[in-house]
């Protein structure tokens, strides 16, 4: 079993946004974290999959902008930071697969 605090984290509240503008890009019905395990590489980083009340798709897709993910857990958000090398999957309006993600405060 990988080695860290939790295997696994879910919560209801959730959002992307884009800092520099103010804009909202995502909202979160349901999001879980899950350790990576101890057979695939960087077994410390979570699996992100996330699904969504609300989100704009021009916006996700468009590269000029860095997005900010945020997560709830309890009284306290965290930011999310996806490691290079890892792709992210949306399936267009409805969920998100984030790969190999860092949990920061």
């Amino acid at each position: 079993m990988s080695r860290g605090i939790f295997q696994r984290l879910s919560g209801k509240a959730g959002e992307i946004r884009i800092e520099s503008l103010g804009v909202l890009v995502g909202t979160m019905t349901h999001w879980t974290l899950a350790r990576r395990g101890d057979d695939v590489p960087n077994p410390e980083l979570y699996d992100l999959y996330a699904v969504f009340s609300y989100v704009n798709p021009h916006l996700w897709d468009d590269n000029e902008y860095q997005k900010q993910i945020t997560v709830k857990v309890g009284k306290d958000t965290f930011r999310l930071e996806q490691q290079d090398g890892f792709a992210t999957i949306m399936d267009g309006r409805k969920s998100m697969r984030m790969p190999g993600v860092k949990l920061c405060q």
